[in-house]
């Protein structure tokens, strides 16, 4: 397992429209400690700009991750990034 590329797993899920939102994607990860919490953030849905994952991806990128591959469970969709150590960044600080 120490030669294995270790990744976080970065969850994504399309929100369809309410009587006041239009559609959107959030973006989370999971708790990484017993006491910390789930960091997400949430986007206005581009209708412009491509699938789900291709905007996700989009963002992320943009803010600096390091997007290495992607996959699904059970309808969600999943990124993988390598970012750690002096380049870890948090999911609710994406602009």
């Amino acid at each position: 397992m120490n030669n294995m590329q270790n990744y976080r797993l970065i969850k994504v899920k399309f929100l369809p429209p309410t009587n006041f939102r239009g559609d959107r994607i959030r973006i989370s990860e999971a708790k990484r400690s017993s006491d910390g919490a789930v960091k997400s953030k949430t986007f206005s849905y581009n209708y412009g700009g491509g699938d789900t994952l291709e905007q996700v991806q989009e963002i992320l990128t943009r803010n600096g991750w390091n997007v290495k591959g992607f996959g699904t469970i059970d309808n969600y969709n999943y990124i993988l990034c390598d970012n750690w150590g002096e380049d870890f960044k948090q999911v609710n600080e994406l602009k």
